[in-house]
């Protein structure tokens, strides 16, 4: 399964039969078109028009990171055109060009799965081949600009995607009596030098000051909250799963705000399952009574997809059986993989040279009884990184005292012998989908989605806010912090969080140690704690 965590990005077929590249979309090309007329682009589906002629401008990212743009010049435009292809042919005869970034390829190799697009400065495009056009996709530069765009067609303001109002500082998290005191990290927002070079500058900003950045743009909430007492929810020790006689009552604008910030707290998760998890005490109380559910501008644009205009009859003769019934945790474990086509996703290094490494897949497990799901991200997909995504989850399930009796999963790398010895040497049975009927694993392709999108949400709402510091590799990071606060949360109707269910506890989560995705966190001064290090250096 392809996953993309961004949208400005579009499919590029390199296709060696093309002998002119030919692009269907207008923006891709810059300058004028030269209008052509009597030409027509054969295919095996019949003949498509071709209307102008111009310099296709393709802009990506080699496999270091690197952002690459290319001028093909003499490339035609197709409207009708689905998939933009470019003819490698055409671009090596473009030849040199004296701008740093545009040198045209030398190399087109193909390995395997993958083609390998090599340029005169020793720099390459790994291209994989996609399975449904059998063809190697070149994805271009990913961003989030589209996002901005659709926020101004809608008249979306900015204050309608913030919490907080603007008066709200950092002491304003304590009370005025002083026993909390200000955090190390006020202080320096306050007292720091704007001409110091802080030892963590990204981008040519210091740290402070994109967290500052981070704060004015993303928790000011719309004016209709000037007469909320937010004085009342930030005294003693931010409880809010308080009892409710305890807190103040809200009125319905109040509690839309409030939900709205567990909703990006909790990973975008959907309403109903916030009001769930507020009847049942897991978040604030208050909102199990809400009316009316807010807006998230990240949700209606990081979820989109289209409506079912068709719906299959469920069949009660007993021609759809199930291969295995999940009596008890671990019991039936649904697997699948998803590959991220647009980008690769950063690997966590804590010390070290930094790592050329990246991830491009994720296999993600679901155990059939009590819904629990586990992301394990790698860099390949062979035989090998399934057999460690395996070992990985059984050392999670085994954590928990969970032993896996039997595996659902895909064809594929999954039909390996590895795989399937594996299985039989931890006695474990295992069972595949038939040809294509990928919906006889439809849970683990449905929890990838949510999970995608999940994590597409984050990521879109993240940059729009913080744009000099999140970037769309981190997705890795995004669907792991989605699964976990999908594990510890509820579902609407449900009365145990998937977690609970799978440990058989009724011991209840702690929802509070989750935070929205990509806020700035604050290391501590150490000018302010060396004094505590003097009497000991001194003995």
């Amino acid at each position: 399964m392809n996953a993309t965590f961004e949208h400005d990005s579009i499919p590029v077929g390199v296709d060696s039969c093309t002998s002119s590249t030919v692009g269907g979309i207008r923006h891709l090309f810059v300058g004028k078109l030269t209008p052509v007329k009597g030409m027509k682009l054969e295919g095996a589906s019949g003949s498509i028009p071709i209307v102008a002629k111009g310099t296709l401008q393709l802009v990506f990212a080699d496999d270091n990171g690197h952002t690459h743009q290319h001028l093909i010049h003499d490339a035609y435009y197709a409207p009708r055109l689905k998939l933009t292809l470019l003819s490698a042919r055409q671009w090596s005869k473009q030849g040199p060009t004296k701008r740093k970034g545009m040198e045209p390829i030398q190399n087109f190799n193909v390995c395997g799965d993958t083609v390998e697009l090599r340029f005169e400065n020793n720099c390459v495009r790994t291209v994989p081949f996609d399975s449904d056009t059998n063809l190697p996709l070149l994805m271009t530069k990913p961003g989030y600009s589209s996002f901005s765009s659709h926020l101004k067609s809608q008249h979306i303001t900015a204050q309608e995607t913030r919490i907080r109002p603007t008066a709200l500082t950092f002491q304003d998290l304590h009370p005025p009596d002083g026993t909390h005191p200000n955090p190390p990290s006020a202080r320096q927002c306050q007292d720091c030098d704007p001409k110091e070079k802080d030892p963590f500058d990204l981008h040519g900003t210091t740290a402070p000051s994109l967290a500052k950045t981070f704060v004015d743009n993303f928790e000011e909430p719309p004016a209709v909250l000037e007469d909320f007492n937010f004085e009342s929810l930030l005294t003693g020790e931010w409880d809010d799963t308080a009892p409710e006689a305890t807190l103040p009552s809200l009125n319905e604008t109040d509690k839309k705000t409030l939900l709205l910030r567990w909703h990006y707290r909790l990973g975008h998760m959907p309403f109903k399952h916030l009001k769930a998890s507020a009847k049942e005490g897991l978040i604030d109380c208050r909102l199990a009574t809400i009316k009316e559910f807010p807006f998230c501008p990240g949700c209606q644009f990081g979820k989109a997809t289209r409506r079912q205009w068709r719906h299959r009859s469920k069949k009660k003769d007993g021609s759809r059986k199930t291969p295995h019934q999940a009596t008890k945790p671990g019991s039936v474990v649904l697997v699948d993989t998803m590959s991220s086509t647009s980008v690769p996703g950063l690997m966590p290094q804590l010390r070290g040279h930094p790592t050329l490494a990246r991830f491009h897949y994720a296999t993600v497990f679901v155990d059939h009884y009590s819904d629990l799901d586990y992301v394990h991200l790698h860099q390949y997909n062979d035989a090998n990184s399934i057999l460690e995504a395996k070992l990985a989850f059984e050392r999670h399930a085994n954590s928990y005292g969970v032993r896996i009796q039997h595996y659902h999963c895909n064809n594929g790398v999954f039909a390996d012998n590895s795989f399937k010895a594996a299985c039989k040497a931890a006695h474990q049975t295992h069972t595949f989908c038939g040809v294509n009927a990928h919906h006889q694993n439809g849970k683990a392709e449905k929890r990838i989605r949510d999970l995608r999108d999940s994590a597409r949400s984050m990521l879109l709402l993240a940059k729009h806010n913080w744009p000099a510091a999140i970037t769309a590799h981190l997705w890795g990071f995004a669907m792991v912090y989605a699964s976990q606060i999908r594990n510890s949360t509820l579902r609407e109707g449900e009365h145990r969080t998937a977690l609970q269910k799978f440990v058989d506890s009724d011991d209840k989560p702690n929802v509070n140690v989750f935070h929205t995705f990509g806020c700035p966190i604050y290391n501590l001064d150490p000018k302010t704690t060396e004094w505590k290090l003097l009497g000991k250096q001194m003995v």
